[in-house]
């Protein structure tokens, strides 16, 4: 499943230079490549967590064709039977892990992206976030 999305994931690294590309840019300019970042992230996003399902649709297809393991049987054929499942229920979890690590990492090129066009457009909302986390800090430790 990872194979059909990896043509996707090299945007990603694009994406993360439009954050460099927002700092030398116009301001209307700006607002574009940041509409670009967005849809991009989320058009990875939709396709990672498409992808997730199919990944909890083949899991589930595995409990359905070795169902009948399950029952209390003995033998070199059932013990076999029972490696292959959990060999395969290792692999599906390897790459559910793998798919929320790049849903993470599909995010991260908008943020970055946003928290420059804040920094250079809109400064004063970088200020007062920054007194917000000083205040919360703040009350946290008293």
């Amino acid at each position: 499943t990872l194979s059909s999305i990896s043509g996707k994931l090299f945007g990603l690294p694009i994406s993360f230079a439009v954050a460099v590309a927002i700092l030398k840019t116009g301001k209307f300019e700006s607002i574009l490549a940041l509409l670009g970042v967005a849809i991009t992230s989320l058009l990875i996003a939709l396709t990672i967590y498409d992808q997730k399902k199919v990944l909890k649709s083949i899991m589930n297809s595995i409990d359905a064709l070795f169902s009948h393991t399950k029952a209390q049987r003995s033998g070199e054929l059932a013990e076999l039977i029972s490696k292959h499942k959990e060999k395969l229920y290792s692999q599906a979890r390897g790459l559910d892990a793998a798919m929320v690590f790049l849903l993470i990492i599909s995010a991260l090129p908008f943020m970055i992206s946003l928290g420059v066009y804040m920094f250079k457009f809109h400064p004063s909302v970088i200020s007062y976030f920054n007194c917000f986390i000083d205040v919360f800090m703040t009350q946290l430790f008293k």
